[in-house]
């Protein structure tokens, strides 16, 4: 007798059906209306637009949940959302205090020229150009890591070939190592070994009173990519975060449409305006990329989080004692960031 047996991925494409079909039909197929199954060429999917489902199935059988994170405000929409009541809540006050932690929001560059991240003005020179001269004002102050996060690995991609060709990519290589995020995650582990050995070698220096060399690595990265998530970030690995623009999902996404339909849809169960809910999914993701920076921070040290962002006057989240309005770039960040002589963060210029 032949026994065929099923492949791997043919028994995790059941096994995924079958849970998903597990949550539709219960309860009198009460489910049906919060999935959406979408046929992309070849590929179909099923996409739960209700998490609540989920959640309450966990909720229920449970004593007790502890749902944290840096990035959970506004938590009303997480109620909404799980479809779940969350009694007991806490916005804790971070550890630092605003003389240790530079936060705020930059509309404008060195040359008060206004740095609108938005699709149109990203491709424009005049807007990579004051970018790149921010980069390199926060370099050449901020000693070992800076990180900056970008939109996407097009705006990445096209910043480098612009300051490569202007030559402001040499005066950055003079100051820091610079590195970019690979586009594929296996050569990731050489870029974050060559960023943390540049960190080593600018911590091994017994003294900086006469050092003229460069003060550790700058990393270019995508909001959305691999290095947003899982690596080391912490103490001198980010003394600074620059964080370009509002991370907004693609609106041609189908996924996002449906969620965004659904939600307007079903505003009576209590649920946000599907643009609502794009946007704060959007600032959500900003925000946990600069609460690497926030998060990480020893009590006793200090760093700097930079949202590059016109419009914008307030930050999304994090402890009142750290939230600043967004400010020409000028005197407040200049006081804020700290400069290459002081790496301990003890003394002013």
């Amino acid at each position: 007798m032949i026994v065929h047996l099923m492949s791997a991925s043919s028994f995790n494409i059941l096994e995924r059906l079958c849970l998903v079909l597990n949550f539709m039909y219960r309860n009198s197929m009460a489910n049906c209306d919060d999935y959406r199954v979408t046929l992309i060429q070849t590929l179909s999917s099923t996409n739960k637009v209700n998490p609540a489902i989920v959640f309450q199935e966990l909720a229920k059988n449970v004593r007790c949940i502890i749902l944290t994170s840096g990035t959970l405000t506004p938590i009303d929409t997480f109620k909404s959302e799980l479809g779940t009541d969350f009694p007991i809540q806490l916005e804790a006050n971070h550890v630092l205090s605003s003389s240790q932690l530079w936060v705020g929001t930059v509309p404008c560059g060195p040359n008060s020229k206004i740095l609108n991240a938005r699709f149109k003005n990203v491709n424009t020179y005049e807007f990579q150009d004051e970018l790149g001269q921010l980069v390199l004002e926060v370099c050449n102050k901020v000693p070992y890591g800076v990180l900056v996060f970008l939109p996407s690995y097009k705006l990445l991609d096209m910043l480098v070939y612009r300051w490569q060709s202007t030559q402001l990519w040499d005066r950055l290589q003079m100051v820091k190592e610079m590195l970019t995020e690979p586009h594929k995650g296996s050569d990731l582990y050489y870029t974050m070994d060559y960023f943390y050995q540049a960190i080593r070698d600018f911590e091994s220096l017994e003294s900086l009173e006469a050092y003229t060399g460069k003060t550790g690595p700058c990393l270019l990265a995508v909001m959305r990519g691999k290095v947003a998530e899982g690596l080391d970030f912490s103490d001198n690995n980010a003394r600074a975060i620059i964080t370009v623009g509002i991370p907004f999902s693609n609106l041609n996404n189908l996924e996002v449409k449906l969620k965004m339909e659904y939600n307007d849809k079903n505003k009576n169960k209590g649920l946000l305006k599907g643009a609502d809910w794009y946007r704060i999914q959007a600032f959500r993701v900003g925000g946990c990329v600069d609460g690497l920076e926030v998060i990480t921070r020893p009590r006793r040290e200090g760093g700097q989080v930079i949202w590059v962002v016109a419009g914008v006057e307030v930050l999304p989240g994090g402890g009142s004692e750290v939230k600043r309005k967004g400010e020409s770039y000028g005197l407040r960040f200049r006081e804020g960031v700290k400069y290459k002589g002081d790496p301990g963060g003890g003394k002013e210029e």
